[in-house]
């Protein structure tokens, strides 16, 4: 993973996104320059050649994919969920923002969730901040696991 830090600097997501709009929905033809755009809006933490290269797409699925994730909202559902439950979210997250993480934290049942906002860090955070991330990641799991059934409930 490279950090660009031309991209960084210059992040923005009201500024990338009338751009990388149109580019989203042209397919393969889209060129790397537009792409260099699509990263930028997810985090500073751009894929280097390599990982781009390991990445593999099915142009068949992506308008019916998009549909379905556009759709999916289970925020009336969050009420039966009855394990801590840790919602983590860069500060600069343009596809899950943290005011859709509020929302989702306040949607579960009370004293379960637990919202962490991670500065610096957009939609990526493992890869933005990993030095924060996962720790942090590591803490609610051990303290989660160290409590008994009945805490759990409680």
């Amino acid at each position: 993973m490279t950090l660009r830090s031309d991209a960084r600097e210059s992040w923005s997501f009201e500024a990338c996104a009338d751009d990388v709009a149109p580019s989203a929905t042209r397919g393969p033809e889209v060129t790397s320059e537009e792409w260099e755009l699509c990263w930028v809006v997810v985090g500073p933490s751009i894929p280097n050649d390599t990982e781009t290269a390991r990445a593999v797409g099915n142009d068949a699925l992506v308008d019916r994919g998009l549909e379905l994730m556009r759709g999916f909202d289970v925020l009336d559902r969050l009420g039966v969920v009855n394990c801590p439950t840790l919602v983590c979210v860069g500060e600069l997250d343009p596809v899950t923002p943290v005011e859709a993480s509020k929302e989702i934290v306040d949607a579960l049942p009370a004293g379960i969730g637990r919202l962490e906002v991670l500065e610096g860090a957009s939609h990526f955070t493992w890869r933005d901040v990993p030095d924060r991330y996962w720790p942090l990641l590591a803490d609610f799991v051990t303290s989660v696991g160290a409590r008994t059934p009945a805490e759990a409930r409680a």
